[in-house]
């Protein structure tokens, strides 16, 4: 589970969302059996799925995924956790592709997110 997740990860960092998102799926159903839906790490797993799904166009569900993966966050770990922003990054990323933007400004500064930048550098 977790090897199938840095990999996933590894081919998201490389911009191949094809290839890491069944992967993702793979190893979220494996935590989800494994350390239930609540796991900090199981909800690691949803929000980077959501990030992929944003990447490709199913708007829908990555705001679905990404929506559940910062409830978990927020409930297990706290507001101030790094990853729970990094999940709240991930579900403002997927309101913007779906033209919520107002919805995304005020996830971002509930959670202290940066806007991501519009060059394609981070930050």
């Amino acid at each position: 589970m977790i090897g199938l997740g840095n990999l996933a990860s590894l081919l998201q960092d490389q911009g191949d969302f094809a290839q890491a998102t069944p992967l993702l799926e793979r190893a979220l159903r494996i935590a989800s059996r494994a350390l239930g839906e609540a796991h900090p790490n199981t909800n690691r797993l949803r929000a980077n799925l959501a990030k992929g799904l944003a990447v490709t166009g199913d708007v829908a569900g990555a705001e679905k995924l990404g929506a559940a993966a910062l409830a978990a966050h927020e409930a297990s770990l706290g507001v101030a956790h790094p990853w729970t922003a990094d999940s709240a990054a991930i579900l403002a990323r997927a309101l913007d592709a779906g033209g919520r933007n107002s919805d995304a400004d005020a996830l971002r500064r509930r959670y202290g997110v940066k806007q991501p930048a519009t060059d394609g550098s981070t930050g």
